[in-house]
């Protein structure tokens, strides 16, 4: 570089001294060749720095002569135009390795993923053999030059596991089998390839090129390999790091991954099922229609089509309406006008029940889930005071007993296993179940404790 001394810009003379600036102005030798084994692998150069010199400006203040102000500038300012050089290289040089990656990294363009298969591979097998295969092929495809790499192996390892079973499956003797062998094999070289392992992938290409078969990128990855292979040496011979984003795995790496992944895969999939299934129930019939009969309160039968409302329907949301022949209007299933009913498979009975302060005072029609000499399981559904919300109570009933039990209210829940020990402390056996844990509180439960109850207690 070279510097010189001038007079700053509208600084003028005053008093016999002048205001000077040293103008300094260098060049970066930033053009580099990478030898390996006396060949030339790779070479560079910062294009900027020739037709852009760095300047670096530095005010001296007033002084008589230019001599002076140049005798002011090397005690005080020279260490500054060395740092400034210095940061300057540094950021120049952080510019040559990327320019560097660039030149001798990935050129790969074109992406190979072999699908090869026996002859007496069946259309079930081939066909899982084809997603494994044309799943990593769209991943490769996204691996364009200079892209990012991280993810790559996990994105992969369910595939190389995968190739990795037909490989130690497939006999390379057997002509019916020898392609599977050397396609899996292929695969796997290039799987690891992607990920920058070239010891595994030349180990695997070695196992491919055992079958003397022909497959179209058989001789393209073995240059791929080897080139590459060279590419890396160089860069650490240089002392170059080389950062992908992906660290050389293992079969056990692979496996775990694989398995991680697919236990991804299983939950993406079922809840991608469970949103088409609740968008499915979300535009499906909101009315569920059953054929039965009903006993009215002066004991007669009569057949009816019954009308179970669920969610979206206004104010007939968890109601029951009916209808029997000859009639004009829906009727709403209540305490009120029947004994008994008989919608679909399950039987509906008027029950005396007490209400929400403990008195006796309700009749409710309540659903049976379960019956036997000793126990009825009852279910109860109504809407809150608002209309916005379905409650639903369970109830157990002995014979003898004036009201059956709400298994769901607060206070039963709260304290579920000692509430469920008392109601049920004529049943040792089953007490003691209970204190185990084997009935945890759900609607399931309620129905199995009874059942259980009138199977085992005296």
């Amino acid at each position: 570089g070279y510097g010189t001394m001038e007079p700053e810009m509208n600084q003028h003379v005053k008093d016999g001294v002048t205001k000077y600036a040293l103008i300094y102005k260098y060049q970066l030798p930033m053009s580099y060749e990478i030898y390996v084994n006396g060949s030339r692998v790779g070479s560079t150069r910062v294009k900027d720095v020739d037709m852009n010199k760095p300047t670096f400006t530095y005010s001296t203040g007033y002084h008589e002569s230019s001599s002076k102000a140049w005798a002011y500038w090397r005690n005080t300012g020279r260490s500054k135009l060395k740092n400034q050089i210095k940061n300057n290289f540094n950021a120049k040089y952080d510019m040559f390795l990327k320019q560097l990656r660039n030149d001798i990294d990935y050129k790969k363009t074109t992406h190979w993923v072999t699908i090869l298969y026996p002859k007496t591979t069946k259309k079930e097998d081939f066909t899982e053999y084809e997603k494994h295969s044309m799943d990593a092929l769209e991943i490769l495809k996204s691996l364009e030059y200079g892209s990012d790499r991280s993810g790559l192996k996990n994105k992969l390892a369910p595939h190389v596991v995968y190739w990795k079973q037909q490989l130690e499956g497939a006999d390379k003797n057997d002509k019916k089998q020898e392609n599977l062998y050397m396609g899996s094999a292929l695969n796997v070289a290039e799987a690891y390839y992607w990920m920058d392992d070239m010891p595994n992938a030349q180990v695997y290409y070695d196992m491919a090129d055992e079958v003397k078969g022909k497959a179209v990128h058989k001789m393209e990855l073995k240059k791929d390999i080897e080139k590459r292979t060279k590419d890396l040496e160089a860069l650490a011979e240089a002392g170059i790091p080389v950062y992908t984003g992906v660290e050389p795995a293992s079969l056990e790496e692979l496996q775990s991954i694989a398995a991680a992944e697919e236990a991804r895969r299983i939950a993406e999939e079922a809840e991608i099922a469970a949103k088409i299934e609740a968008e499915r129930l979300k535009n499906a019939p909101v009315v569920e229609e059953k054929s039965g009969y009903i006993i009215t309160r002066d004991e007669k039968r009569i057949d009816a089509t019954f009308y179970l409302y669920k969610e979206r329907t206004g104010d007939k949301e968890g109601k029951i309406f009916y209808m029997t022949e000859g009639a004009e209007d829906e009727i709403e299933l209540t305490a009120a006008n029947i004994l008994e009913a008989k919608v679909g498979a399950y039987m509906y009975e008027v029950v005396k029940h007490k209400d929400a302060i403990g008195l006796g005072k309700e009749m409710s029609l309540m659903k049976i889930l379960f019956q036997s000499e000793k126990i009825t399981v009852y279910e109860e559904q109504h809407m809150n005071d608002d209309g916005d919300h379905l409650f639903t109570n369970v109830y157990f009933l002995k014979p003898g007993e004036n009201y059956p039990t709400n298994s769901s209210s607060l206070t039963f829940e709260a304290a579920w296993k000692g509430r469920l020990a008392g109601y049920f402390s004529d049943c040792a056996a089953l007490v003691k179940k209970i204190e185990a844990g084997d009935y945890p509180n759900s609607p399931e439960t309620r129905v199995a404790i009874a059942a259980d109850y009138s199977n085992t207690c005296n």
